[in-house]
């Protein structure tokens, strides 16, 4: 019930949203992993987009293993917006539908998030248990998987608490996340979902919605931003690794690895 209150309140989200673009965790040990994630949420660092706590939980999954792929997330809403060619269908644009998702391909790799200040800080403070340690190697051929484990989330947390003691940020995780509770202590209760009953319902409404999905091959972003990227297309560029269509479209499935909606109900 937490997870889902605080995705909510500070992302206007569910923890849904957070599985996607290739991203699981494993039924076996979630409870830990959510409890740990919990924690995160307050931070500052995040500023209310999920899509960047997606993105450095993802990276944090890339450090520890040897050729893994490297996440993508989506363009900055205000780039997107101040580029009519963004904007449009290719037949709108008058390119062609290679040339648009390559256009924002190389867009996104020009601004991406690690090249934000904090940001860049917070990924070499990710990378430094790395630079002795040798990457892993992953198993099988899920080496485009972004699996979550519990460690993984308590990299970041190391990685944040880290930068509070270089004077970046004024608290460490656990200040931030007791202070958030504090501050909305009095109206917990009525925060949503606010009973059991509700998040069953909730629950039962995606996990319809996420089998209608599979049918009908939808890729595997949150519906919020599901008709963005599919006009911009990533995958579709040559330059695109193609592991991300893998991921995307869900090409191969795994038993073990896969994010079950309903998982995510008992926290």
């Amino acid at each position: 019930m937490e997870l889902w209150k605080l995705f909510i309140h500070i992302f206007q989200a569910t923890p849904l949203d957070l599985f996607t673009w290739g991203t699981y965790y494993l039924t076996n040990g979630r409870g830990e992993t959510f409890r740990a994630l919990c924690e995160l949420l307050p931070h500052p660092f995040w500023d209310g987009k999920l899509w960047l706590l997606r993105y450095i939980l993802q990276k944090a999954i890339t450090m520890k293993y040897a050729d893994h792929t490297d996440p993508l997330c989506p363009l900055s809403h205000s780039l997107v917006e101040s580029i009519p060619t963004l904007r449009e269908s290719p037949v709108e644009s008058g390119m062609s539908q290679l040339e648009l998702s390559t256009f924002a391909l190389t867009l996104w790799e020009n601004t991406k998030p690690d090249f934000d200040h904090k940001t860049s800080l917070l990924l070499e403070k990710l990378r430094e248990p790395w630079v002795e340690q040798k990457p892993y190697k992953m198993p099988g051929t899920n080496n485009y998987k972004f699996t979550l484990w519990t460690d993984d989330v308590v990299a970041v947390r190391k990685a944040l608490d880290s930068l509070h003691q270089d004077g970046i940020f004024d608290h460490d995780v656990r200040e931030y996340y007791t202070g958030y509770l504090c501050s909305i202590n009095k109206c917990w209760d009525d925060m949503p979902p606010t009973s059991y009953e509700i998040l069953e319902q909730w629950d039962k409404a995606a996990k319809l919605r996420r089998n209608a999905d599979v049918e009908r091959n939808e890729p595997d972003f949150p519906l919020s931003e599901r008709d963005e990227q599919k006009r911009l297309g990533y995958w579709k560029s040559p330059k695109c690794d193609p592991r991300f269509k893998k991921f995307i479209f869900k090409e191969e499935n795994d038993e073990d690895l896969d994010p079950e909606k309903e998982d995510c109900k008992a926290q």
